[in-house]
């Protein structure tokens, strides 16, 4: 699993929405408002995208060896 978590400033809150679409076409599901879930190991694609967005600074990625309930 992959999980993402971001947290973009007011400043840049124009990326939030370009960000959301892109973990959407990706598969990724909404866990909270800014932290999404994926069965599928899509770590370097999401994070080539943060960077030529300039959104690196503002989002992290972590691969997810189990969940538990």
């Amino acid at each position: 699993w992959v999980m993402l978590i971001f947290d973009i400033p007011d400043k840049c809150k124009h990326n939030r929405p370009i960000l959301r679409s892109a973990l959407q076409n990706l598969g990724f599901q909404i866990f909270q408002k800014s932290v999404w879930v994926s069965p599928y190991d899509v770590s370097e694609i999401i994070e080539k995208f943060a960077q030529s967005q300039n959104m690196e600074d503002f989002v992290r990625i972590f691969l997810i060896e189990d969940i538990i309930k």
